[in-house]
């Protein structure tokens, strides 16, 4: 995935690839509705602590396939720090999926490395 910042002394645009991984597993979900949308909000939990820039990144850009809107939980993840507990290495993202959006999906799915999860709006 690659994403546009703008920053510097004249406002200057640069591309940045996200290098995030798959989270190990998806601990909860969880969808919020509004009068415009869902939220959708995920917990999830990496093999080691220090995780970092979780993101649910969407697998089916062009629209939901068979009624399905899936998503990875990603993050950035060190690989020198140690196991800790899960608390520790919980992670969270959330999404907004407006009512337009919503028109044909029957399910959202989350997947991570070991699960997956879903919920219907």
């Amino acid at each position: 995935v690659t994403t546009t910042r703008s920053g510097g002394l004249f406002n200057r645009r640069r591309e940045v690839v996200y290098e995030g991984t798959l989270v190990d597993q998806i601990t909860d979900v969880g969808i919020e509705p509004l009068p415009t949308g869902v939220i959708v909000k995920v917990a999830g939990e990496p093999i080691r602590e220090g995780a970092f820039d979780v993101r649910l990144l969407r697998v089916n850009k062009d629209g939901p396939v068979d009624g399905v809107r899936e998503y990875t939980l990603n993050a950035l993840q060190p690989a020198d720090f140690g196991r800790g507990t899960e608390t520790t290495r919980r992670v969270n993202a959330a999404a907004f999926i407006s009512n337009a959006d919503l028109t044909d999906v029957r399910e959202i799915r989350i997947v991570a490395a070991r699960n997956a999860r879903s919920v219907s709006p």
